[in-house]
């Protein structure tokens, strides 16, 4: 008794003097729109595990983030000395954005002559696609996605579309790229070429800044414009309306699109040949407790999805709609 009550003191001393011993490093890479919900959640991890550990987090979670297109080409280069640099120590983990981003980088990677040193990617969460707009917009939950930006069209509504380069961006366009049964190849272009050239339009009479993403979108000045529907993931809306993207704002509501695209958000493990044996460890550790008890309460609360499990209750979000 006499020597854990010892030990316990020491530990406890050991903390106020802020002499914590060096946890691992791990390199947890996120694509730039999703960098302030990785922070969030590595700072959940480091709490949770520092609370059973005298204060001390059994490791240190250094996150940083690139747009997606430098990630693939960071992977295809196979993470070299300029890559390190421009964006950082090669990852420990990569938290895509979707299974997609994965994919392609695999691929890229090939084509290059290298084998990406993936060793476990799993999805821990999805969000999907949705249309926010105020209350008052003529849109109504099961309608597919295409018709829901005529409605706006038609409506004389602005649609804020992110750039095509983004994952949400480059989702959101797919249902309106498939061509319907019977619409001719002319006629199929011609529609294609309306559609962006409205989004375009609505990009332009709303001051959007140029290959904006979802958040740029909506935290622009004077983000919630009249007459304005974002195409947007849950997520997105659900930390605009609770103040986490970007402040106090005035609440938009989630339309959930019948065959809406879904973004699969993953946890991919490396395993790189300079990388240590402590730091694989503890990033693989970093990933078990992103699916347990404790990283999907903290998924939760940044917006998203748990694997197999439904959205809490969010502002302007209806958890029992989709799927």
């Amino acid at each position: 008794l006499l020597g854990l009550v010892a030990l316990t003191a020491g530990a406890s001393a050991r903390v106020a003097l802020a002499t914590c011993p060096t946890g691992a490093m791990v390199s947890v890479l996120a694509p730039a729109g999703s960098l302030a919900s990785a922070r969030e959640l590595a700072q959940a991890y480091e709490r949770e595990t520092a609370a059973d550990n005298f204060g001390c987090p059994v490791a240190r979670l250094l996150v940083y983030s690139a747009p997606a297109v430098e990630i693939n080409a960071a992977m295809a280069a196979g993470w070299s000395d300029e890559e390190r640099v421009q964006i950082g120590p090669a990852p420990d983990v990569w938290l895509a954005d979707w299974s997609g981003e994965v994919r392609q980088a695999t691929a890229a990677t090939a084509a290059a002559g290298r084998t990406l040193p993936v060793r476990q990617a799993r999805t821990i969460a999805s969000t999907p696609v949705i249309v926010a707009a105020p209350d008052e917009a003529d849109l109504s939950d099961g309608t597919p996605l295409p018709s829901m930006i005529e409605s706006l069209k038609a409506d004389r509504w602005k649609a804020a579309v992110p750039d095509a380069a983004t994952s949400v961006g480059a989702l959101a366009r797919i249902p309106s790229y498939r061509r319907p049964a019977g619409e001719s190849t002319t006629a199929n272009l011609t529609r294609l070429s309306h559609l962006e050239r409205y989004v375009d339009q609505s990009l332009d009479d709303g001051r959007f800044a140029l290959g904006s993403d979802a958040t740029a979108l909506l935290c622009a000045d004077a983000a919630v414009r009249d007459r304005t529907g974002y195409v947007v993931t849950e997520q997105d809306l659900a930390r605009f309306n609770n103040g986490s993207a970007c402040g106090p704002q005035t609440n938009l509501r989630a339309f959930y699109a019948a065959d809406t695209p879904v973004l699969d958000r993953q946890a991919v493990l490396f395993g790189w040949p300079q990388t240590s044996t402590r730091r694989t460890s503890a990033a693989a550790r970093y990933a078990d407790w992103l699916t347990g008890p404790g990283g999907r309460a903290a998924l939760m609360a940044a917006g998203l999805r748990p694997a197999g499990a439904t959205l809490g209750q969010q502002p302007g979000v209806r958890p029992d709609v989709w799927p």
